[in-house]
């Protein structure tokens, strides 16, 4: 099958196939509050399954919201962070790419873990607030930062299949990726890698209609082939 064979379900399908939540939180530090999400979990409608079928490990985690802002709590220390519930969380384009790579390999629930928990809607404001929170001395933003080395292997363990890297090809989150790769190491993990380029991998959800499915029929082929081995 061609990525122009592929089936590419539409939103209002895949609604109504999975649900989507996240782990939301705020830190307030002087008179900034800065909107986190640490997690994000899409699940298949009646699954009543434990453990991951994959990992996804992305930029940030976007336009992604709670359902309900009030729900969201305020925390002071990344030890909080393992703690939070996962609560209804609105659907975002890529979340929806992921659920078409969930109905093509038959999975019935993934985690999606990011660079940076800074919630920024797209990647102009998301480097800002990355710059900003240097500034405010936030350094817990990160799952890969060594203060949530526990929540981080806790998440690893929950899967039970792929790790999967997809957190785009911009050269200002290098430093982030280097140290993404660093934690991630002995594990083996997939994506699809920009050419010589050691660290950047493409994101699920490119802009261009077709480079969708591109990215969809590729990645189902990688893992495919590591199936057989």
């Amino acid at each position: 099958m061609s990525a122009s064979e592929l089936e590419f379900k539409s939103q209002i399908e895949l609604d109504s196939l999975f649900n989507v939540f996240g782990k939301f939180y705020d830190v307030k530090i002087g008179n900034h509050t800065f909107k986190c999400r640490s997690q994000a979990i899409i699940e298949r409608e009646g699954t009543n399954q434990n453990q991951y079928d994959a990992l996804f490990v992305l930029m940030n985690p976007g336009s992604c919201e709670p359902v309900s802002e009030v729900a969201v709590p305020s925390i002071h220390s990344e030890s909080e962070i393992m703690n939070l519930n996962p609560t209804p969380a609105k659907c975002d384009p890529t979340q929806y790419q992921i659920m078409r790579l969930m109905e093509l390999r038959g999975w019935n629930k993934t985690v999606i873990i990011n660079l940076s928990d800074l919630r920024s809607g797209n990647a102009d404001k998301f480097y800002l607030d990355l710059l900003r929170a240097d500034d405010y001395a936030f350094r817990f933003h990160s799952i890969f930062s060594d203060l949530r080395k526990s929540e981080r292997e806790k998440v690893i363990e929950d899967c039970m299949g792929p790790i999967i890297l997809g957190w785009g090809v911009k050269n200002k989150i290098k430093h982030l990726a280097f140290e993404a790769l660093s934690k991630l190491f002995p594990y083996t993990y997939f994506g699809i890698k920009k050419q010589d380029e050691g660290c950047l991998y493409y994101h699920p959800n490119p802009q261009i209609f077709n480079d969708k499915k591109i990215w969809l029929h590729t990645m189902n082929l990688i893992l495919s082939e590591n199936q057989k081995e």
